[in-house]
């Protein structure tokens, strides 16, 4: 099996930590496999979706950065981002929710653009309506 070395701040190295020792993992590499797992599922079940579908994307950013950094990237999906509410954490992160509405590839387009947003550090998805394509 390939190694892999992987540059990370000491606050995902504690989280990381936390998540081999509280789930029960032999390794951080065990950890990592099953996270890579999760998100490929994710990832297949978005590009596999046709049809009209809602997203409900919650994104998290740094906390050193002021104000919402995908503003650009809502102005160019503004006809299907239907809501958005910003707040901040109790850590200091910003923290946007967003109901997005819509054919399934514009969605995943609007999908594909914010995840590129480099100042973003978490992003969750609860995807709605459609038809998966088998």
């Amino acid at each position: 099996m390939p190694i892999v070395a992987v540059s990370m701040p000491e606050s995902d190295l504690k989280e990381l930590e936390f998540l081999r020792e509280e789930g029960g993992f032999n390794s951080r590499s065990d950890v990592v496999r099953q996270a890579i797992q999760i998100l490929l599922s994710r990832h297949q079940d978005l590009d596999k979706i046709k049809g009209h579908v809602t997203v409900i994307a919650t994104a998290v950013y740094d906390k050193k950065l002021k104000g919402f950094q995908s503003k650009s990237i809502l102005d160019n999906y503004s006809s299907l981002v239907s809501t958005v509410i910003h707040t901040k954490a109790h850590s200091g992160e910003s923290i946007e929710i967003m109901i997005v509405k819509g054919n399934a590839d514009d969605v995943r387009a609007f999908v594909k653009d914010i995840k590129g947003d480099i100042h973003m550090t978490r992003l969750h998805m609860a995807l709605i309506g459609g038809s998966i394509d088998e």
